[in-house]
């Protein structure tokens, strides 16, 4: 009655739509698990300046001057909550956000942390900062760095959940010295 062809093409396209329908009702679960019970995790951060110069970029001829911080950060947080059965990882990583006369907003990230675990993703974390701050010119001199530890859930399926925590232990803000240590 019917060909082998034909009733493969039918077992495969109710799989697939089925396979397409629960993926879609795991995406929408997610909003269930993160927006009406949003995890509140415990973070406190801290930096301190371990050395402040100047540097010039000779690879470009111009010989242009640009300021360089070397950071220690101090990092505690557990993430554990943001755990269930749909989540891949997480990328976890601490910003600098400072003003220059030129630029009103600046915001680099100065160390990132990837947690393939539940178990990973608690850590408290005490080293020299994984990138150098670094800004073309003088700008740096005085000027005053908040930091803030942000973390993205990236899901099997679904989309991406970004936090940031506002706590005051969260939030470290640094005060540059005027001249070069």
């Amino acid at each position: 009655m019917h060909r082998p062809l034909s009733r493969a093409n039918t077992v495969g396209t109710v799989t697939l739509s089925t396979l397409g329908a629960l993926s879609a009702l795991f995406a929408c679960s997610l909003f269930w698990l993160y927006h009406m019970n949003p995890p509140r995790p415990h973070v406190a951060v801290a930096v301190d300046v371990l050395k402040f110069n100047q540097m010039w970029h000779h690879a470009t001829g111009q010989n242009q001057p640009f300021d360089s911080v070397f950071l220690q950060v101090n990092i505690s947080a557990n993430l554990r909550e943001y755990w269930n059965w749909n989540v891949k990882q997480l990328f976890v990583f601490l910003t600098a956000k400072y003003m220059t006369k030129n630029f009103k907003e600046n915001e680099v990230v100065v160390w990132d942390f990837i947690a393939v675990s539940e178990e990973k993703s608690a850590f408290n974390i005490t080293r020299p900062a994984k990138y150098t701050l670094e800004h073309k010119g003088e700008g740096l001199r005085g000027q005053s760095l908040h930091f803030t530890l942000r973390w993205s859930v990236m899901p099997y399926s679904g989309l991406s959940i970004y936090g940031t925590s506002h706590e005051a232990a969260a939030v470290a803000t640094v005060q540059l010295p005027t001249s070069f240590k």
